[in-house]
């Protein structure tokens, strides 16, 4: 057969036709050698190959936490990670034949097993007028290490600790647990804006309260705010150097020491207004509560040393109401004698109680309410 343009191919020696020079103009592997070299359409796609690749490669996962490390920078597993960077190292080592158009591609993952996984590549491209499919296998090895975080944490380490104590009192078990609560919630919403550095490294429990040891300055900045913000008290600091780094730079460890206040939910106080005593019901910059004799609501400061703690809700004692006489008086058991004795009927007293918890004062007997 007779070339319209005199060309033959070089390896089968049929007749190159029009068509196929005009497209291979723009292969310029094929031209560099003259028009002698340019393929026929069989011998072209006999040896054409649309892409080349790597066809194996490497991730490196935390054996603890499943942590991924990209670009040298662990970073926390999240839905759609392993896929990102596998599509990266993909395109990274990717190459495209030469004058290929409108090339497509996607994957699959297949896991062989707990080391090894396969990424099945296919290809898509136009190459002299032809689309063109190459379906390629990629072997990702699987590398299982400890990061930087997983280490630190199983290494004790932290840079500062939140000491939880009380004025004039020992922090109670309620308020232990909801300090601990709060130090890995602000912990964990810290790490879910990507600070894989902010950690709760141990809770170490003390006669005098606990101490939550902390990774960074800032978490432990951010949990004192928390736990004064909810549960009342104050907030100091101090520092301990520890050593200097090679720069000459000294290390410090932060301690902050959260003081409570004296008075906590459940305690009846007597503010000495000659108001009678509270109950408080809720703590913090500002005092919440009722009032014992009249069940009227209270709300105010008060300071440490303006009160008198007079008992705890979980450890007063019940007595039997007598009687209800009217809206304002009420006959109950004096708590201590037994005799029936008028009280104050406060307003949170409804008519069909049999008995109340009281707390005897020197200025007289309340009820509290039946919560």
């Amino acid at each position: 057969m007779m070339s319209e343009l005199g060309l033959f191919c070089p390896n089968c020696g049929n007749a190159v036709e029009r068509g196929q020079w005009r497209i291979a103009q723009g292969e310029s592997r094929e031209l560099e050698g003259g028009r002698k070299n340019v393929l026929c359409n069989r011998c072209y796609f006999d040896q054409f190959e649309l892409v080349k690749l790597n066809e194996k490669g490497s991730i490196q996962i935390c054996s603890v936490c499943e942590a991924i490390c990209r670009k040298n920078k662990w970073v926390d597993k999240k839905e759609g990670l392993e896929e990102e960077m596998i599509s990266e190292m993909i395109e990274e080592g990717l190459e495209i034949q030469r004058g290929v158009k409108d090339i497509s591609w996607g994957f699959s993952l297949e896991n062989i097993d707990k080391k090894t996984m396969h990424v099945n590549c296919e290809f898509e491209g136009n190459a002299r007028d032809r689309e063109v499919v190459e379906k390629r296998i990629v072997e990702i090895k699987i590398v299982r290490e400890i990061c930087d975080i997983c280490r630190k944490k199983s290494g004790g380490y932290y840079s500062g600790e939140i000491q939880i104590r009380a004025s004039s009192r020992k922090p109670t078990k309620v308020e232990k647990n909801r300090s601990i609560e709060i130090a890995n919630d602000v912990a964990n919403r810290r790490k879910l804006l990507g600070d894989r550095n902010d950690f709760v490294s141990k809770i170490v429990e003390k006669k005098e309260g606990i101490d939550i040891r902390i990774s960074t300055s800032k978490l432990g900045q951010k949990i004192s705010k928390s736990i004064v913000e909810e549960l009342g008290g104050s907030v100091s600091t101090s520092e301990t150097l520890l050593s200097e780094d090679r720069d000459g730079n000294k290390i410090y460890r932060i301690a902050y020491l959260v003081r409570l206040p004296a008075i906590i939910i459940g305690d009846v106080i007597d503010i000495r207004d000659g108001k009678g005593p509270i109950l408080i019901k809720s703590t913090g910059d500002v005092l919440k509560g009722i009032r014992l004799a009249s069940g009227e609501s209270y709300k105010g400061l008060v300071k440490d040393e303006k009160f008198n703690r007079i008992q705890h809700v979980s450890n007063v004692g019940k007595t039997s109401i007598v009687s209800i006489d009217d809206t304002y008086s009420m006959q109950i058991l004096d708590p201590e004698s037994y005799h029936p004795i008028t009280i104050a009927r406060p307003t949170f007293i409804g008519p069909n109680l049999k008995e109340v918890k009281v707390v005897k004062t020197e200025e007289g007997v309340y009820v509290l309410p039946n919560e």
